[in-house]
C-alpha cells in the first residue's frame, strides 16, 4: 500500500445525494416498479411507482447510511429513502467495487443516531492501478458471496422455525387454535425493565460487556464483540442478563424493527443491557423462553398485534406500558415443550452453519486486511 497513491476522500468521491426526490417511509409500497434504497440493513426498503423519484446518479453508486453506517453497492435503477441516505460516486481513477470494499474495511466510529458522514470525509483513500483495484474487488466479492450463502442458509432455517411454530400453534395473528390469551406482563417472572444508561467516560476495553440496540437484530446476542463499560456490583445485579431472558428493542429506524426480540446466550461472564432495550423474563410456569421468542418474532403476530402499538415517525418505538399490555396466546406448557424439542433439532443445524459463517467472517477480515495493505 505504501507504493499506492493516497488521496483525500473529498478529492476523489462526489456526494450526489442532493437534487433527488427522497421518499418518506410512510409512502413506501410493498411492491412496485422502482425499488427504494434507504439506510436500513436490507438492500431494498420498499417500492414506489413514481418515475420522477428515480435517482439521477450514474450507476453503480455506493450508498452510505448517515445514521446507521450501513453500506450498499447499488447497480440498478432506484429511488432514495428520505432519511440519512448518502449517494456516493468515486471518480474515474477509483473503481466503485474497490471503493465499496474499502469503506467496509475502515473503522467508522459509532456516534449513536448522530450523523457519520463527517467521519468519511476525513478518510484517506488508497488508489492502486485500476487493474489491481478490480482484481482485489473480485477476490473480496467471491469471499463475500460465500458468506452470503451461509447467511441465506441461516435465514431458511429461521423460516423453517416459523413454519414449525405455525404448524404446532396455528396462526398467531388470529389465534386460530383459540389458546387462552393473557397480557404479556402476566406471563413474566418479573416486570419488564429498561436497561442502563452509562456516559461515554464509563466505556472501557476491560469493562463488562453490554448489549446495545444495534446488537439485537440477528436473533441472538453475539458475545465477544460487544462494547464494554465499567460498572458497580449493584448495576450488574440490576441490569444483568441470563439465558432465561429475552431482550426487546425499544426503538428502531423503521416501524417494523421496533420491539424486535433477541435471545441471550448461556455464559458465565456478566452481561448488561442498555437503555434502548427492554428485558422480559418469561415465567417458566407459564411460557417457555423459546415459545415467547418465536411468538414475538413471528411476522404475522407482529403485524397484527405489535406494529399497532409502535409509535413515532423518524424513530419508531414501543413503550414499556404498551408492551406489558400486549395480548399473547398461551398454549399448554406440554405443547410448548414439544416445540422446544423440535426446534432444538433445527438449532443444532443452525449452530453448524453459524460456526462455518464465523470461519468465513474471519477469513474475509484477513483478506480485507491483506488487500488494503497491498499484500493480497
Amino acid at each position: 500500500m505504501s507504493q499506492w497513491e493516497i488521496a483525500d476522500f473529498t478529492d476523489v468521491v462526489r456526494d450526489l445525494s442532493s437534487g433527488n426526490v427522497k421518499i418518506p417511509q410512510r409512502d413506501y409500497l410493498l411492491d412496485g416498479p422502482i425499488p427504494i434504497v434507504d439506510q436500513g440493513r436490507g438492500l431494498i426498503g420498499g417500492y414506489t411507482d413514481a418515475s420522477t423519484a428515480l435517482c439521477r446518479a450514474e450507476l453503480p453508486v455506493v450508498i452510505f447510511g448517515d445514521h446507521t453506517r450501513v453500506l450498499k453497492l447499488v447497480d440498478f435503477p432506484f429511488a432514495i429513502g428520505a432519511d440519512g441516505v448518502k449517494v456516493l460516486k468515486p471518480c474515474g481513477a477509483l473503481d466503485e467495487r474497490f471503493f465499496y470494499h474499502y469503506l467496509r474495511y475502515v473503522d467508522i466510529p459509532s456516534a449513536g443516531y448522530d450523523r457519520h458522514f463527517k467521519y468519511l470525509k476525513r478518510l484517506e483513500v488508497p488508489i492502486p492501478p485500476l487493474t489491481e483495484q478490480r482484481r482485489i474487488a473480485a477476490i473480496l466479492d467471491h469471499a463475500d458471496a460465500l458468506r452470503t450463502k451461509r447467511r441465506e442458509a441461516l435465514a431458511h432455517l429461521d423460516e423453517l422455525t416459523q413454519s414449525i411454530f405455525i404448524d404446532m400453534f396455528g396462526d398467531p395473528a388470529s389465534n386460530s387454535r383459540d389458546w387462552p390469551v393473557r397480557r404479556l406482563a402476566d406471563v413474566l417472572a418479573r416486570p419488564l425493565q429498561n436497561g442502563a444508561y452509562f456516559p461515554k467516560d464509563d466505556y472501557s476495553d476491560d469493562g463488562i460487556e453490554m448489549v446495545h440496540m444495534g446488537d439485537v437484530f440477528y436473533g441472538i446476542v453475539e458475545r465477544g464483540k460487544l462494547r464494554r463499560v465499567n460498572c458497580s456490583t449493584d448495576e450488574i445485579e440490576k441490569y444483568g442478563l441470563g439465558a432465561e431472558d429475552i431482550l426487546i428493542a425499544r426503538r428502531s429506524l423503521n416501524h417494523s424493527g421496533a420491539a424486535k426480540p433477541c435471545l441471550v446466550p448461556i455464559c458465565d461472564d456478566p452481561l448488561l443491557f442498555e437503555s434502548s432495550l427492554i428485558r422480559a423474563t418469561p415465567d417458566p410456569r407459564k411460557v417457555t423462553v423459546g415459545y415467547l421468542f418465536s411468538l414475538l418474532s413471528n411476522e404475522r403476530f407482529r403485524g397484527a398485534h405489535i406494529h399497532p402499538i409502535v409509535t413515532g415517525a423518524t424513530i419508531s418505538g414501543v413503550s414499556q406500558t404498551n408492551l406489558a399490555a400486549l395480548r399473547v396466546p398461551v398454549p399448554p406448557l406440554v405443547e410448548q415443550f414439544r416445540m422446544k424439542v423440535t426446534i432444538e433439532a433445527v438449532d443444532r443445524i443452525r449452530l453448524r452453519h453459524a460456526a462455518a459463517l464465523a470461519e468465513l467472517d474471519t477469513l474475509f477480515a484477513s483478506l480485507q486486511s491483506r488487500a488494503f495493505r497491498g499484500e493480497l
